[in-house]
């Protein structure tokens, strides 16, 4: 689905969490300066609310949505 929509998976990944109002930070791993680096552009980058749309009408669901979000179900 990000493909779809010209986007790195490592950057929804880190930018999805952040769709929950709930969560005001998301800590991404690092042990060079250049995974910081890629780390902060991965955070930055453009997604389109497409992105998002597809996703929350998919089986992943919006978080911190009662339901089909995995945030219900593991929390």
């Amino acid at each position: 689905m990000c493909r779809a929509h010209g986007v790195e998976l490592p950057a929804a990944a880190l930018r999805y969490p952040l769709l929950d109002p709930r969560v005001v930070a998301v800590v991404a791993g690092a042990t060079t300066p250049a995974q910081v680096h890629q780390n902060l552009a991965r955070l930055t980058a453009d997604i389109p609310a497409a992105l998002w749309d597809d996703l929350i009408s998919s089986t992943i669901g919006a978080p911190g949505r009662r339901g089909r979000s995995c945030w219900s179900r593991c929390g």
